[in-house]
């Protein structure tokens, strides 16, 4: 790409200092411009793609050279509707094996279960048939087909929301694994899983959605059934399962036996309207996702950090709650655990807003807050600290120290396309052309354009 663009400026300046003091007529006249602008554009189409930069050296070109409408629109059909259409398919091998695992894991047993085999050899052997027909069919099929890492994370994010929308409408419905001949709960599985497949794939191609984004809208999907999940155990406390004990007389098991049964239905209800407030949550996720951070320029590390910040979030949360001596099952422990996980996503949001972090940077900033935990248990156990909220408290500390010194050493990019300038300003060169008056003529001289906003 780089020598291309070089060729490409060295033929618009060896051009331009011809033009430089001559009349545009005199070179026409001299030279075949039409050839010279088919041999640039040529080069410039040689990976099958225009670039902005091309794009404006070619324009420049085009007026270096005098050339008219049909010649340049000629040009240009003749190599844009011979040139192949270049398919991104990076993510060619995430989606083969995602769709092995599902073969292997729900449809390969879930088919002849389904319909009613028992033999096992059947179920056994279609599961691992099912391996070798996924692989073939999932290349056959989309052998033609984008494939980008983001659409193919977008499809998995599908994939994981239908299958806990099969369980959760399962739970709402009845439907049992342990129920004798009860077979609609795995059909339901197998049919929400391609549902949530072809949604999420529908959201990518309608809002063009990048790699960062799609790890975004898993995260807050997940995020989003965490807190609706951990609110309505606030709000409505799970029944506890009545205790039994050894050597109960038969009046005993008789009020036992009653007791459980009115836990049951009670247990069971509170499970479904759990379900159906879950069945809210991932809808709710994903617009929140696009509604409220769509406008963010999320790289694919911005969506590690995303994450990074969602779980350290809640571990904090939990480390909090201990040190503020909360019961670990209790329902402040599980607010404050929650509210980290909010938190720490919503702050680690923040906190990238404006950077451009690639994978291993956001591995490595992973690794400076395990490292800084690490750091601060290593000094309690060297200093002989027993108190166990001040060791947590400690470690603590110094993983958001070692969260800060990652980052301090790390040569985080900005968005912007020049790193020494403040995200707020952009600057643009690009080679220009100017007219000049010669005589009674003109003739063209190169320059410099500069963009500049702030």
């Amino acid at each position: 790409m780089i020598k291309k663009k070089i060729v490409l400026i060295i033929s618009v300046f060896i051009l331009s200092s011809i033009c430089f003091g001559e009349n545009i007529t005199s070179l026409q006249d001299s030279v075949d411009v039409a050839l010279i602008y088919r041999n640039t554009f040529k080069t410039a189409m040689n990976d099958n793609e225009l670039s902005k930069d091309e794009e404006i050296i070619l324009k420049s070109l085009e007026l270096i050279l005098n050339l008219n409408d049909y010649q340049i629109s000629s040009i240009r059909r003749e190599f844009l509707t011979i040139a192949p259409i270049k398919i991104n398919r990076s993510g060619q091998w995430e989606f083969v094996l995602q769709n092995i695992v599902l073969a292997g894991g729900l449809y390969g047993w879930g088919i002849p279960y389904g319909i009613g085999v028992e033999d096992a050899k059947w179920i056994v052997g279609s599961e691992m048939i099912s391996l070798s027909v996924a692989f073939y069919l999932t290349n056959k099929l989309t052998k033609n087909v984008e494939l980008s890492h983001s659409r193919v994370q977008m499809m998995r994010v599908g994939a994981l929301v239908g299958l806990r929308y099969g369980y959760l409408i399962n739970r709402v419905a009845g439907f049992k694994l342990d129920m004798d001949g009860e077979k609609a709960w795995i059909w339901t599985i197998m049919t929400t899983v391609p549902a949530g497949i072809f949604s999420y794939d529908y959201l990518y191609r309608h809002d063009k959605i990048s790699t960062g984004h799609a790890w975004a809208i898993g995260l807050w999907n997940e995020l989003s059934g965490s807190v609706f999940r951990t609110m309505h155990r606030l709000i409505d406390s799970k029944p506890e399962e009545p205790e039994y004990y050894y050597g109960w007389d038969s009046q005993q098991l008789e009020t036992y036996d009653k007791n459980y049964a009115d836990w049951e239905k009670k247990h069971d209800k509170w499970l479904k309207n759990q379900a159906i407030i879950e069945l809210i949550a991932y809808p709710l996720g994903t617009y929140i996702e696009r509604k409220i951070f769509g406008e963010r320029q999320y790289s694919f590390g911005d969506g590690i950090m995303l994450i990074n910040g969602r779980y350290y979030g809640w571990l904090y949360g939990h480390m909090l709650s201990v040190v503020m001596d909360m019961e670990n099952n209790g329902n402040s422990a599980d607010f404050t655990r929650i509210l980290g996980a909010v938190g720490g996503t919503i702050g680690m949001d923040y906190f990238i807003k404006g950077k451009d972090y690639n994978f291993g940077e956001s591995i490595m900033v992973n690794l400076g807050i395990l490292t800084g935990m690490a750091f601060g248990g290593g000094l309690s156990i060297i200093f002989e600290v027993n108190e166990p909220k001040v060791i947590i408290g400690g470690m603590m500390l110094t993983g958001a120290v070692g969260f800060v010194l990652a980052n301090k050493l790390l040569d985080i990019k900005l968005e912007s396309s020049n790193k020494n300038i403040s995200e707020d300003i952009s600057l643009q060169f690009f080679p220009g052309i100017y007219l000049e008056k010669k005589g009674n003529g003109f003739s063209y001289c190169p320059g410099i354009n500069l963009n500049l906003n702030f």
